[in-house]
């Protein structure tokens, strides 16, 4: 087996590693006389490039940027970040290991449910990676995102459902100030036909207003009209037929009947 094959650990041990990059590594972390700990550093480390796995049916793939979160024992954090990153290509193959079977599993253009499981998965689990005499530990979280070619297919689907949300907000908002303004203009109507000079007035205020008051008002004076006429029938039947108290009480009932039959109104 040739030095470039041998693992990283054979080659620490035997010195020919870089050469001679465990001295290298002894002095780096200045290995602590007996009885003494460096204390636990903690940093982390962000991939330049994402991670591309494939997707359900292998036609796409996701874009997966990886943020790694090292821990171990070193001077500094500074020393510890240094380290890292000579342990990353390592991490980054571990990584793409455990996520590959698991993105094939999702189709392409649910990235936002893959990042959910990922990061629900390795969310606490601790990886150690020994290099000689040292160990570091690594954690990762991933932010998933769709490849290019998914999301040009799905613009059209969320442009058509970004204008349908905004169409029904609009309109819940229009049938909300056409009912304030309904209730608005009831309780005017309300407080003016008490008023005997509205009518009159009403003349004199703008003129689209004072149509469609005026159209109100004689509206409101037909019906009385008529639940005038309905009552003077009821009374005359009375007096023409002879009827007794019941029956009279009867003639009036079925003449209010009539009256709010036709005008919709429904008794308590």
């Amino acid at each position: 087996m040739s030095a470039e094959t041998q693992p990283a650990q054979a080659r620490v041990a035997d010195g020919t590693a870089g050469g001679g990059r465990r001295s290298w590594l002894n002095d780096f972390f200045r290995a602590a006389s007996p009885g003494e700990t460096l204390p636990e550093q903690s940093c982390q480390v962000e991939e330049r490039e994402p991670l591309r796995l494939l997707a359900q049916g292998d036609a796409f793939c996701f874009e997966v940027h990886v943020a790694y979160r090292w821990r171990g024992h070193a001077a500094d954090r500074e020393q510890l970040r240094t380290h890292a990153e000579y342990l990353m290509p390592r991490a980054r193959r571990f990584v793409t290991h455990w996520l590959r079977p698991i993105a094939r599993s999702y189709p392409p253009h649910r990235a936002h449910v893959l990042e959910e499981d990922v990061n629900q998965r390795f969310n606490d689990y601790w990886c150690p990676l020994h290099d000689g005499d040292q160990q570091l530990r690594f954690s990762f979280t991933g932010r998933v995102e769709p490849e290019e070619a998914v999301r040009q297919q799905m613009r059209p689907y969320w442009q058509a459902r970004i204008k349908a949300e905004c169409d029904h907000e609009l309109g819940l908002q229009r049938a909300q100030l056409a009912d304030e303004l309904t209730r608005r203009w009831s309780e005017v109507f309300e407080r003016l036909q008490r008023d005997p000079r509205a009518a009159h007035v009403a003349a004199l205020s703008e003129e689209r207003f004072a149509t469609v008051f005026g159209a109100f008002v004689d509206s409101r004076r037909k019906d009385v009209d008529e639940l005038v006429t309905l009552l003077r029938d009821a009374v005359k039947g009375h007096h023409d037929s002879g009827l007794g108290p019941s029956e009279y009480t009867r003639a009036w009932d079925a003449a209010l009947k009539a009256f709010e039959q036709r005008h919709g109104v429904d008794r308590p």
